[in-house]
């Protein structure tokens, strides 16, 4: 069976297409601020609709007092800042010319607040679930629709293991009842005091069509654990070891904690942006 870019017929029925394969994947090794960072991702795989220009590969160092920080732009608080590291996506393809039915886009980016205050360091645990917190609030709470909100996040939070330093695992979920995007999943660390790490993975699928009738449900028309399973494969083969000088300011912002106060909370339930109610299944931790 073919999986081809090229589109000469309509799906008909269900499949599951086929993207690159991650056996192949390069690794990819930069280090910010003395920090070295590596993971290995596919070579950029994509079509028209991710114009070259928008490929960014990274540059073997950055300093980040010597990196301007552009500003996030699409709402009107401009409070957080990025630096763009890596961006990359991958096309999925379908059976027998249906011609691509996915996408994986990969963004890597050092992120960081303006409203941050002086004393605070996000390798203390709680600095670093308000940060993301507040970085989720500025990146979807003012997706709205008639009071609903149209991304639920964080959910599936999990401490990520094997980090020399607070690390967390996560999903932006869609509100089905609003939007018809798919899942952005997240690893995020701290570089510095002030500075997030952020891996972001988003899962595109386009609405199926039999002629000019939009179908419904696109989990009924294509299979989305390919895409999901190329998202976890990059998350889960990133590593971080850090420099002497960041482990010194890490032992400041731990010290006189317990064990237990160092740690990152186990739960982390969806912020509540909207006035509607968050559906039941995400008001309560998963056991």
């Amino acid at each position: 069976m073919f999986y081809l870019p090229f589109k000469f017929r309509q799906q008909n029925q269900y499949c599951t297409p086929k993207g690159p394969n991650f056996k192949f994947a390069q690794r990819i090794q930069f280090s910010i601020n003395g920090n070295t960072i590596s993971l290995r991702a596919p070579r950029h795989r994509a079509g028209k609709y991710f114009p070259s220009r928008r490929v960014r590969n990274a540059r073997s160092q950055y300093q980040i007092s010597d990196t301007p920080i552009d500003p996030v732009i699409h709402i009107e608080e401009n409070d957080w800042g990025w630096i763009p590291v890596i961006t990359r996506a991958w096309d999925f393809y379908g059976p027998w010319f249906t011609g691509r039915r996915g996408r994986v886009s990969f963004y890597a980016y050092i992120t960081h607040s303006k409203k941050i205050p002086e004393n605070t360091s996000y390798f203390h645990p709680r600095a670093f679930e308000n940060a993301i917190a507040n970085y989720l609030t500025h990146s979807y709470g003012d997706r709205l629709f008639q009071g609903r909100q149209d991304w639920f996040a964080p959910v599936d939070w999990q401490p990520a293991p094997g980090f020399p330093c607070v690390a967390a695992t996560f999903t932006a979920q869609p509100n089905k009842k609003t939007t018809y995007a798919d899942n952005t999943y997240y690893l995020v660390f701290p570089i510095t005091e002030h500075h997030l790490m952020v891996f972001s993975l988003s899962i595109e699928r386009g609405r199926v069509y039999i002629g000019s009738e939009p179908q419904g449900d696109v989990d009924n028309w294509i299979n989305r654990a390919p895409l999901d399973q190329l998202a976890r494969d990059i998350i889960h083969s990133v590593s971080l070891s850090l420099s002497p000088e960041t482990e010194e300011l890490q032992r400041k912002a731990l010290a006189r904690l317990s064990e237990e106060e160092a740690a990152l909370s186990k739960t982390f339930l969806p912020l509540k942006w909207g006035e509607a109610p968050l559906p039941e299944e995400l008001r309560y931790q998963k056991k």
